[in-house]
């Protein structure tokens, strides 16, 4: 895979592939049309929708609270030094990993004018970077682990001075990561602690249940 990264580049001038390529976008404007913006895919709801649908992390439904912690270790990492890094979220299913990384990237893209979104490693399309910095979000990588072996070795050639952070978002434990990890030398690109999401706390639980209640009865949109 071909990688190319300037040593220094004007604004939304970088882009990035969520499988692995990164360089520019066709093109030499900045704003061309085959780089895409970085978007955290928020879904209104209408009058109709199920509550199946409704629970969804899409709908944003429910509060996002008890989670302060996490975000502000979150944000310590995105800030850090290092001008690439990757970190892992790891919890199981409904532990509220994607909503966790969606708020985050939102909380990125407002408050720190970050390139911020959700990407999938099986579509071949290019992002527009932020020199401030660019987190990529990646749900459930161990359903592409071909298309994340070759992210993490371009990203290990790349040589870039603006930040670009790579959220793992995980069912699977940090070991089973290592050999991954391993095999493309992933090793110093890699935060080897990664954030194991606890469940919420029973306070927390029952505020979200309490303000998730009447919604479901009546479907409106999300502010």
């Amino acid at each position: 895979m071909f990688v190319y990264a300037p040593t220094s580049f004007s604004l939304f001038s970088f882009s990035v592939n969520a499988v692995g390529h990164l360089g520019y976008a066709t093109g030499d404007h900045p704003k061309n049309k085959s780089a895409k913006r970085l978007t955290v895919p928020w879904h209104d709801t209408l009058p109709g929708t199920d509550a199946l649908s409704l629970l969804s992390w899409h709908t944003r439904t429910s509060p996002f609270i008890g989670r302060e912690r996490e975000m502000a270790e979150l944000e310590e990492w995105a800030l850090s030094e290092p001008a690439v890094r990757v970190k892992f979220v790891i919890a199981e299913g409904g532990e509220g990993k994607s909503r966790l990384g969606a708020e985050f990237a939102e909380r990125m893209h407002k408050k720190k004018k970050w390139a911020a979104g959700l990407v999938k490693l099986r579509q071949k399309i290019s992002f527009r970077m932020h020199r401030k910095g660019t987190l990529l979000v990646i749900d459930y990588p161990e359903e592409h682990v071909t298309e994340l072996k070759e992210l993490f070795k371009d990203l290990g050639e790349l040589d870039n001075n603006s930040k670009l952070r790579i959220l793992l978002l995980t069912r699977q434990n940090y070991s089973a990561w290592e050999e991954i990890i391993d095999t493309t030398g992933a090793h110093e690109l890699c935060d080897a602690t990664p954030l194991n999401l606890a469940p919420l706390d029973a306070a927390s639980v029952g505020e979200i249940y309490n303000a998730t209640a009447w919604p479901l009865r009546m479907p409106s949109k999300h502010g």
